[in-house]
């Protein structure tokens, strides 16, 4: 299960880079851009550990435990029970659990690690990609927003008001620019 479960998104990673890549190229891309592909790398680089490093060593690993465990006569139930029992009299058994327990928990590291450069990628894209209201039933992007409301804009407005009084332009004493 986990090998198929890092391939999908070591596969999914690297065409997130690639695309990333191609379309912010590293010489014409702003600060955020290369810490988002940064972080899609780094995301890319843990899964990779995890399915070429912690995923062998935690099967063979397990296939080892098991040996020892049908030896022991024990592994048939679900559970720690009768394994921590029989790893107290069995040294080989218990220094297999510890290690067995660092090597997931290393494993759980790097996929929480790449976890999170995933989701500071995703906070970077829902930073750059603010959306507005157009219509009732359609959402467009911000760039689309500013190209309907300039047309919309272009046309003559029938204020009651005069034109140089029809919008407030702040000032320097407005409370907002106060420091």
């Amino acid at each position: 299960m986990f090998p198929a479960y890092f391939s999908m998104v070591g596969v999914c990673c690297a065409i997130s880079v690639a695309a990333f890549g191609y379309l912010h190229p590293w010489k014409s891309a702003t600060m955020p851009e290369k810490y988002q592909l940064g972080f899609l790398v780094s995301a890319f680089a843990f899964n990779l550990s995890n399915l070429f490093v912690f995923t062998p060593m935690t099967i063979e690993m397990m296939k080892q435990r098991h040996k020892v465990e049908r030896e022991a006569n024990i592994g048939d139930e679900i559970g720690w029970s009768k394994n921590q029992e029989a790893a107290k009299t069995n040294p080989k058994l218990a220094a297999m659990n510890k290690k067995f327990g660092m090597i997931h928990g290393l494993s759980s590291l790097a996929n929480i690690m790449s976890f999170g450069s995933l989701a500071m990628h995703s906070w970077f894209l829902a930073g750059s990609r603010a959306l507005a209201w157009v219509g009732p039933k359609s959402v467009t992007t911000l760039a689309t927003a500013k190209s309907i409301t300039k047309k919309k804009s272009t046309k003559k407005c029938k204020s009651p008001l005069p034109q140089n009084l029809s919008r407030k332009v702040p000032s320097k004493s407005d409370v907002r620019y106060r420091r």
